[in-house]
């Protein structure tokens, strides 16, 4: 509040150097308000300037490093993992699911049986009874509880989802309808939560396996398109995502080949009877990877440029 500066016979106000000096301290504080809050903007433009003055935190480098983990598993094994909200119809994904994101059960879905990954079937857990992966959200970032991670005691991987009775997720029969192990009362579990994404609850989401066909139909993003802060320039990327995934993914991960059902040579009844030999099957031709890595397998570092070999490590793109 302003003081007012008085003659001592009760008139008016006077000119006074503390009266200046209030207005410009006043001056002053209102103008680092309104920096504050175009600092602090939630908007995509925002977001993306306050990236490149302050840099991004390291919560939000941990999260999208498993996200870019995430999006190089899709390409590599060609289905796409995803938590989508389906009570909103066109909506595409709220995350995307790789190796490193935990399930319902708390093990990760690289603990799961990877390797009989097939379109809208969910694996099953290989270290518990879990019977079908159950993406929930890892961070409390996913529903807008980002004060949790800032706190002086706070332990990164240790925060789970909590239901309704209290008790965390992984305190809850794996299989449905997943109720509590730690009390009584809770017969399923229930989260009183709100995706930071679509707004919507964790009953709306269901954990979902589609290949690249079912996205192009569909018109969502795919290979490139499908990495996070894609069409965002360089110098953000590599702030963001300044390691490099393939390090722990290819631990984590089966290749294509793996995944694929042995083919099953089914010899014709009628040729067999009259003792001719069935035709020779032709060989599929080799699958030829067309797209186009940005990322440099060995250092990590973004492409910039065009060109045969990485300029940061050298190693051959």
């Amino acid at each position: 509040m302003s003081r007012r500066v008085t003659s001592r016979g009760g008139g008016g106000p006077i000119d006074s150097p503390l009266v200046h000096d209030e207005i410009r301290y006043l001056a002053s504080e209102a103008k680092v308000a309104i920096q504050s809050l175009s600092r602090h903007k939630t908007d995509e433009a925002g977001v993306l300037m306050g990236v490149r003055q302050f840099g991004a935190s390291e919560q939000s480098k941990v999260m999208l490093q498993r996200e870019n983990e995430a999006a190089l598993f899709a390409q590599d094994v060609g289905l796409y993992v995803v938590w989508r909200n389906e009570s909103k119809p066109g909506s595409d994904f709220c995350a995307r699911i790789g190796p490193s994101h935990r399930c319902f059960c708390g093990h990760t879905l690289s603990s799961h049986n990877i390797s009989g990954l097939r379109p809208s079937r969910l694996p099953s857990c290989t270290a518990c009874s879990c019977s079908a992966f159950l993406y929930v959200p890892n961070e409390p970032e996913e529903i807008g509880e980002a004060w949790l991670s800032r706190r002086s005691n706070w332990v990164p991987g240790t925060w789970r989802l909590k239901c309704m009775c209290g008790h965390s997720c992984d305190e809850h029969d794996p299989k449905r309808p997943y109720s509590c192990r730690s009390c009584r009362k809770c017969f399923g579990f229930e989260a009183q939560m709100r995706c930071v994404v679509c707004d919507g609850a964790f009953a709306d989401h269901v954990t979902i396996i589609e290949t690249a066909n079912e996205r192009k139909l569909a018109s969502r993003p795919t290979g490139t398109a499908f990495e996070p802060l894609h069409g965002i320039d360089d110098d953000v990327r590599s702030n963001v995502l300044h390691t490099n995934p393939r390090e722990r993914l290819a631990l984590m991960q089966p290749t294509r080949q793996q995944m694929q059902p042995p083919p099953t040579a089914l010899e014709p009844r009628h040729l067999k009877l009259e003792g001719r030999a069935p035709p020779a099957r032709a060989e599929a031709p080799p699958v030829v990877a067309t797209a186009v890595r940005t990322i440099c397998s060995k250092c990590g570092i973004i492409f910039k440029t065009p060109g045969n070999f990485c300029t940061h490590c050298g190693a051959k793109r």
